[in-house]
């Protein structure tokens, strides 16, 4: 089961730099050229999120060697409750 307020701690520790507090980008991001849109409706299921989160996906890095799949899982979890509820 989804430990979503472990989600919300990692994603602040691990996430926010590139994605911003709010899910949109920002700062390290628009440095970068960008990132997706993570308030925007995804079309990936949480296994999917938790899968690119580990794994990585265009520009952004596998966090396999950061996180284990349960964090990874708590992450996506959270960005699913936050998008559904609109941050």
């Amino acid at each position: 089961m989804a430990d979503v307020q472990r989600g919300k701690q990692l994603y602040e520790r691990d996430c926010v730099l590139c994605h911003g507090a709010d899910g949109r980008g920002g700062g390290l991001a628009d440095a970068l050229g960008g990132v997706p849109d993570l308030t925007a409706e995804q079309s990936g299921s949480v296994n999917d999120v938790t899968e690119i989160i580990l794994n990585g996906q265009g520009r952004m890095q596998g966090w396999a060697g950061m996180l284990n799949k349960d964090e990874a899982f708590d992450i996506a979890s959270y960005l699913n409750r936050a998008i559904t509820a609109g941050y």
